[in-house]
């Protein structure tokens, strides 16, 4: 079905699926993330928290040097 039709939201234009995210901190270096999905956000804050063993399809953003 076309993008728009029964509720659906988004699309899969650039512009619609390139959005920033922005995680500030004092150890965090300013960098620009080539590839990231959204299922690497929740193992990436785990990992800003410190909080280790739980599991995720996704993998933490590097967000050190």
């Amino acid at each position: 079905m076309p993008i728009g039709v029964k509720g659906d939201h988004g699309g899969f234009t650039q512009k619609e699926m390139n959005v920033p995210l922005w995680i500030l901190g004092n150890k965090i270096v300013p960098q620009k993330i080539k590839r990231a999905d959204v299922i690497d956000i929740a193992p990436t804050i785990f990992a800003l928290l410190g909080l280790n063993g739980a599991k995720f399809d996704g993998s933490a953003i590097k967000l050190y040097a």
